[in-house]
């Protein structure tokens, strides 16, 4: 993911948009499906399109959620709501 960095040195990660979702998910339908087609078996297609699909919209639409910091980087943080850290 690339960041930006505004002229008042705020940090915004890239976000998905409801469009890149659907874009991401017809691309990956289409070539889930092309062993199906290729091999003549339509359920094969019909499944393959729709897990790749899937796959693909909850990638997209979840993207933007990290963003990578360099070393040394001076990094503030303003927090508009509680944060909480929970040890895994």
């Amino acid at each position: 993911m690339k960041s930006e960095v505004t002229k008042e040195g705020l940090i915004e990660g890239r976000s998905s948009t409801q469009k890149d979702a659907e874009e991401a998910a017809a691309t990956a339908a289409a070539l889930g499906a092309v062993k199906g087609i290729k091999d003549k078996d339509k359920k094969e297609a019909a499944e393959s399109a729709a897990m790749a699909a899937f796959a693909a919209y909850l990638a997209e639409s979840g993207r933007g959620q990290e963003i990578n910091l360099q070393h040394g980087i001076k990094f503030e943080l303003e927090l508009e709501r509680a944060l909480y850290l929970l040890k895994e």
